[in-house]
């Protein structure tokens, strides 16, 4: 069992090494997998760097993964209407640890998105996303 200065330290040597996305506090929780959605030939360079820092910038990572206790990987499936709206949000596999599941899913839902790029002819976009806490991504 590790005690609460080894958490500290272990967490600070974390936070030393850097490495994330701008704006994310945490040492852990900070990979994202990829996002699988057709583009159809728009655009999307512009709108994809602005949701990755949007949904990195709303993670609050639980201190159970900050901490290393927790570990995990969760994924969703949901829809982007035109003007940036996310709906359809839905759990496609969970972690297994409650606090996880909902760390991610509300870094979804409070993010503002762009609205889909101009040269995108659908009315929205389906995606899929997995995050990662204190583990790689699978081989698929």
């Amino acid at each position: 069992e590790r005690s609460i200065a080894s958490s500290l330290h272990e967490l600070d040597r974390r936070l030393r090494l850097g490495g994330g996305p701008p704006g994310v506090e945490s040492g852990v929780g900070r990979q994202m997998g990829p996002l699988f959605f057709d583009p159809q030939g728009a655009d999307f360079t512009a709108w994809i760097n602005h949701f990755k820092n949007e949904v990195y910038r709303n993670w609050v990572v639980p201190q159970s993964a900050l901490f290393g206790y927790a570990k995990g990987q969760v994924s969703f499936e949901f829809t982007v209407e035109r003007d940036g709206r996310v709906s359809a949000l839905r759990l496609i596999e969970s972690s297994a640890t409650p606090a996880l599941d909902r760390a991610a899913q509300n870094s979804l839902r409070s993010s503002r998105l762009l609205p889909l790029p101009g040269d995108f002819a659908p009315v929205s976009l389906t995606l899929q996303v997995t995050f990662y806490y204190n583990q790689e991504p699978r081989d698929a």
